[in-house]
């Protein structure tokens, strides 16, 4: 065409062009601006597993807890080592410290570098001594920094899933995997472990997974858990026996909300170290569970806020540098006001005096209102704890088990709480289904197996007022169990051995609304004599006499490598035996793993103890006692073995 034309045609023909130009210039504006939305932490929809957005987004761009928290998200990360380093805070909290920077800011240089600080510390895990101590104070604050820049690169999301329950055989002769871990010791070991068990769970989305742990932190306080004691467990810290962290109703200032085990670690009355580290683990697991619609913050009496008050009492608190970011967060939650100083990097969490500091809406000593339990959560299932096979062990850490308590008087059955003058609930309270289960706290009776039945409050409108449960034999009458009080959520009970037993319990609100009645799994214990065929022995076994014993006699021996073995179905299993000053040493192996050596010294002799117990799936599994022919004191007896086994 010739440049001389029609003027009206030659300016369409440039028109045209101009508007396609400036159409796809609007559009890359448009999906820029989109793609920075989408990074941006003001336009998520998700709130953070541990901090709802709105809160991060309230703290402070000035003042010297934000200089502090960017000084570490700008520091040199140092070498990243997730499961081979325990005392690696630098690199774990340079990465926590650049995602809440940007969680704040928005600034992808944060992001980035959370992002690339994360999959060099995972490409990092591999066996050594002492792993899993290691993973549980580091992998929380990986899992929490991915929460907080929103990386879920399926590759990482599935390895966080897999950790876990990954076996590092060369960790500890007893804690080798994560999640077993988490339910088999209430020492820092395992509250550590727990803690990074419910970031991990919480960020794949495991609400089966969320609701064992919940199980778990609750069983600290409420003397139902069946955690094995350590080697270190020191009967005197206890008030009464049989509870990780001492209850309200213990007299004794100095033991009251006392975390026993790693109290243990020091002669009573004084505290070292190991207290402020399980403590550590303690206000993770409860924000976590918090945030996740349960009421861990209120939990049996504040468990954890009278630990606080406990550390406070013995002068524990910020006992270093690791630990001082925890009475940033019992402040907040529990309405305290005790003393701070400064909150870097910990273990798993810090920089809590900008998160939860005076700066901003959650004020020290000013309580932060705790999430209420959701209308519908997750169903609380059986704790499978079963542990995975490893390899053999190597140096056995010696579990001493509960002295046997004086036999308590049977309580009454408890009554029904009196409705006040109010109006009745529009939605009745709710229950989770009871759990029957056996515990190394309980007493051995004469006759029957000793079983402990727990349950928690799964809603309610208008608060407790207490709990109803009833027990039925076979195809008897329901009748009526008592409680240690109106709102204790777990009983003790003899029931008698071969017969279908079942729970069931209802709560009563405080308006006097009643809830509904649920029903446990029929379950039928089993009594085993160390008479029973089903019980093989090997080694050097002979009978000795007591009119205590459980029958009048036990097996005994004196001889390093003796077994008793027994193959069961069911879902949990327990020894009863002598204990007192004589008395050595024995593993106890659960399907090949070793889960526990059982100390059976005493100061003074006790007939009839349980010595050990495991809660496991369900199922069919074999239990081996092997004797170790302890120096001095190497007679190891087998009186009873209990089986609960669901039908």
């Amino acid at each position: 065409m010739s440049a001389v034309g029609n003027g009206a045609q030659w300016a369409s023909r440039r028109i045209i062009p101009a508007l396609v130009v400036n159409a796809l210039a609007f559009m890359l504006v448009f999906v820029t601006i989109f793609a920075v939305a989408r990074l941006s932490p003001t336009s998520a929809a998700n709130e953070y597993l541990l901090m709802s957005r709105s809160e991060i987004l309230s703290r402070p761009t000035t003042g010297a807890a934000w200089t502090a928290l960017k000084a570490a998200a700008d520091a040199s990360p140092g070498t990243p080592d997730i499961t081979c380093n325990q005392d690696n805070r630098l690199h774990p909290g340079t990465t926590l410290a650049a995602a809440l920077v940007y969680a704040r800011t928005g600034d992808t240089a944060y992001r980035t570098k959370a992002i690339a600080l994360i999959e060099a510390s995972r490409a990092t895990a591999r066996d050594c001594g002492n792993a899993i101590l290691s993973l549980g104070r580091q992998l929380g604050a990986y899992v929490l920094a991915a929460d907080y820049v929103g990386y879920r690169d399926a590759s990482f999301v599935a390895w966080v899933s897999a950790i876990r329950t990954r076996g590092f055989p060369s960790s500890h002769s007893r804690w080798d995997v994560l999640a077993n871990t988490a339910a088999d010791s209430s020492n820092n070991w395992g509250t550590f472990a727990l803690a990074s068990l419910i970031a991990a769970d919480a960020y794949v989305g495991d609400t089966t997974g969320l609701a064992r742990d919940w199980a778990l932190f609750r069983d600290y306080g409420d003397g139902s858990s069946s955690f094995v004691q350590t080697s270190s467990y020191q009967t005197i810290w206890s008030c009464p026996i049989g509870y990780e962290i001492n209850p309200a109703s213990c007299s004794d200032p100095r033991k009251e909300g006392a975390a026993v085990e790693d109290a243990s670690r020091t002669s009573f009355p004084t505290l070292g170290g190991y207290a402020a580290e399980a403590a550590q683990g303690y206000v993770i697991q409860a924000e976590l569970l918090s945030r996740a619609g349960y009421p861990s913050w209120t939990v049996n009496d504040r468990q954890v806020c009278r630990n606080a008050l406990w550390r406070g009492r013995l002068i524990n608190l910020n006992f270093s540098s690791v630990d001082r970011y925890v009475t940033y967060v019992t402040n907040a939650r529990c309405g305290l006001s005790q003393p701070v100083s400064g909150a870097p990097f910990g273990r798993i969490f810090g920089f809590t005096n900008w998160l939860y500091g005076p700066a901003g809406t959650a004020t020290a000593g000013t309580p932060v209102p705790v999430t209420p339990v959701p209308a519908t959560p997750p169903p609380t299932p059986t704790l499978d704890t079963t542990p995975a096979p490893t390899a053999a062990p190597t140096a056995a850490p010696t579990a001493a088990p509960t002295a046997a308590p004086s036999a308590a008087p049977t309580p009454q059955p408890t009554p029904t709480p009196k409705p006040p003058n109010q109006t009745q609930s529009a939605h009745p309270p709710r229950v989770s289904r009871p759990m029957i289960k056996l515990s190394a706290s309980s007493v051995v009776p004469s006759s029957g197996v000793p079983v402990l039945v727990d349950w928690g409050l799964a809603s309610s409108d208008n608060g407790l007022s207490g709990y109803q449960l009833q027990l039925r034999v076979a195809d008897g009458t329901w009748r009526s169990v008592g409680l240690a009080s109106a709102t204790s959520s777990y009983a003790r009970r003899t029931v008698p051995a071969g017969t279908t037993i079942r729970f069931r319990v209802r709560a009563i609100d405080r308006t006097g609304t009643v809830g509904d009645w649920v029903t446990s799994s029929a379950v039928r214990s089993s009594a085993l004599s160390d008479s029973s065929s089903a019980i093989r022995w090997s080694g050097s076994w002979s009978f000795a006499s007591h009119a205590s014993y459980l029958g009048d006699r036990v097996h005994s021996t004196t001889a390093r490598g003796a077994t008793a073995t027994l193959t069961f179905n069911g879902s949990a299993v327990a020894w009863a035996g002598p204990v007192g000053p004589t008395r050595g040493k024995a593993r106890v192996y659960l399907d090949g793993a070793l889960v526990a050596t059982v100390d059976l010294y005493r100061s003074s002799f006790a007939a009839r103890d349980i010595v050990f117990a495991k809660n496991v799936a369900d199922g069919t599994h074999t239990l081996r006692i092997q004797t170790l022919g302890t120096s001095g004191r190497p007679t190891v007896a087998v009186d009873e073995l209990y089986v609960v086994r669901p039908l």
